[in-house]
């Protein structure tokens, strides 16, 4: 079976459609689809605001066509012939890096989402993983030796799973606006804390869970996309009503293990609570201290400052989250 066929070997409507098409134009026709599906069901169907070239367009992705570069490049035509090959079951080059100013970067992430769970492809779909960064922002797994060491504000460390420059091609791409929905829920998707895991080993992924997000936040200021900074509102809301802190809490009743490890895990947690206090002094520098809405990026400050920014500032989720910091740094 090609690879056109196999991507969509469950939809007997969509390859009998195909069936007369030239083999190339099938597999454009096939990988847009599943690009456009991912898209569409993960937010672009739905309105937003988003701000290109200082402008604000409030609409669904397809309003945006014109002015969303979601062309896919020779990088993607590269791995589906290296994904014909393992169907051919003859090895593979190893994949390359995507292009983050087109549809690349998100292409490479629908079918990373797509083929999940397959056996056969289970080394493929770790090599994409490595080489997607907007999978890594999902799933928050670091290529090995990869990735910007962030300091927190007590002075320790962790390792991001992206590099500064990953960062600013996903948050200089108009398409992530109408992706930070999906991305609050699997930012918020965090695994229960198990006392059968090895303490080191989920204080790495919460820690760089909060590396991440960190870096996410400060290269949005660095790079005036405040518009973006919708995802944390969203992302506390979120995390907060999956209940995050009686799911933390359950760590006290860890009694086989030491208080100093318990007390390490939950702070740990804890951590991803206190990037409110960052988001908190961002919001002050850039939208109370130079006046309403900001006055250097306006378009974009508004653009926050709206429903989202007053549900922080002033529509009590700011005291939310501080509320549920301190009840998790005194639980032991």
């Amino acid at each position: 079976m090609d690879v056109a066929g196999y991507l969509i070997r469950d939809q007997k409507k969509k390859l009998e459609a195909l069936e007369h098409v030239d083999a190339r134009q099938r597999l454009s026709n096939v990988a847009k689809g599943l690009l456009f599906e991912f898209l569409l069901t993960s937010g672009g169907a739905l309105k937003r605001p988003v701000v290109i070239d200082e402008e604000v367009y409030d609409g669904r992705l397809w309003d945006l066509a014109e002015r969303v570069d979601l062309s896919m490049s020779q990088h993607t035509s590269h791995l589906l012939e290296q994904l014909q090959q393992l169907l051919l079951h003859r090895p593979s080059k190893p994949l390359h890096a995507p292009l983050l100013t087109n549809g690349d970067a998100f292409f490479y992430h629908a079918l990373y989402h797509h083929l999940l769970g397959e056996p056969k492809l289970e080394q493929f779909c770790r090599a994409l993983h490595e080489v997607s960064p907007f999978t890594r922002l999902c799933t928050f797994v670091a290529k090995k030796g990869h990735g910007e060491l962030i300091t927190f504000s007590d002075g320790s460390q962790a390792q991001a799973v992206l590099t500064r420059e990953e960062c600013r091609g996903l948050l200089t791409h108009p398409v992530l606006s109408f992706l930070l929905g999906y991305l609050a829920d699997e930012w918020a998707d965090i695994a229960l804390p198990e006392p059968q895991i090895d303490l080191e080993q989920q204080l790495s992924k919460i820690n760089a869970r909060r590396a991440t997000l960190q870096l996410f936040m400060q290269e949005l200021e660095a790079l005036g996309r405040f518009s973006n900074l919708i995802v944390f509102p969203l992302f506390f809301m979120r995390l907060l009503r999956r209940r995050f802190t009686q799911q933390v809490s359950l760590i006290r009743n860890f009694k086989q293990w030491r208080l100093a490890a318990r007390e390490r895990l939950i702070f740990a947690h804890a951590g991803l609570l206190q990037l409110g206090d960052e988001l908190d002094q961002m919001y002050r520098r850039q939208v109370v201290d130079p006046g309403p809405y900001g006055w250097s990026h306006p378009m974009e400050i508004r653009t926050f400052a709206g429903k989202y920014g007053r549900r922080w500032a002033s529509g009590g989720l700011r005291d939310e989250v501080r509320q549920a910091e301190r009840e998790l740094r005194q639980e032991i």
